[in-house]
């Protein structure tokens, strides 16, 4: 893998929308995603709102903390403009959707029916989440790049060792998952 990152080999997407380090965080291969993410691997794919989704809809929360640590737009919607904080909504997960909220998450983006995460709380009457949601300002929603995290400075290698062990993961991490779990 080294000897191809090296050769500087294609790191576009496929027809799917996935790139390399998708693939490796799909497959829970963290050895490769570190090595990708050191050479210059991104998560910058137009069907990166298809993949966030399938986290929140899967309970993925691992791989969805994986996505934000790599630099994933959470705000990003599918194709049709349906973004993980949405489908959160939906499925009254008020956990995952705290989260995202903590990293960004516009509660007022409208998909292409133009509803807003916001609007769906309403509709589906889950006053936890439309409580949680209209107390967020985009004025209070830290900026996933700005607040020192979520993602990985590509400067800053994660052990091989310390990816390979749960027990062991970057301490944001696994605060991240102890707060979901």
């Amino acid at each position: 893998m080294e000897l191809l990152l090296n050769f500087k080999c294609r790191s576009d997407a496929d027809v799917d929308g996935r790139v390399p380090l998708i693939e490796a965080l799909i497959a829970r291969d963290m050895v490769i995603a570190n090595l990708l993410w050191q050479k210059g691997g991104h998560l910058k794919t137009e069907k990166i709102g298809k993949f966030l989704g399938q986290a929140v809809q899967d309970e993925n929360k691992e791989l969805l903390v994986d996505y934000v640590l790599y630099g994933a737009d959470i705000n990003e919607g599918d194709e049709e403009g349906v973004t993980a904080l949405h489908i959160a909504v939906v499925d009254g997960h008020s956990d995952i959707a705290k989260f995202l909220l903590s990293k960004g998450a516009n509660p007022q983006k409208v998909d292409k029916w133009g509803l807003s995460p916001i609007d769906l709380a309403r509709k589906n009457e889950d006053q936890e989440l439309l409580s949680l949601l209209e107390g967020t300002s985009m004025a209070t929603v830290a900026s996933p790049l700005q607040d020192g995290l979520p993602y990985i400075s590509r400067e800053s290698s994660v052990p091989d060792s310390a990816l390979q062990r749960r027990d062991n993961l970057p301490l944001f991490k696994s605060e991240v998952l102890n707060y979901l779990c």
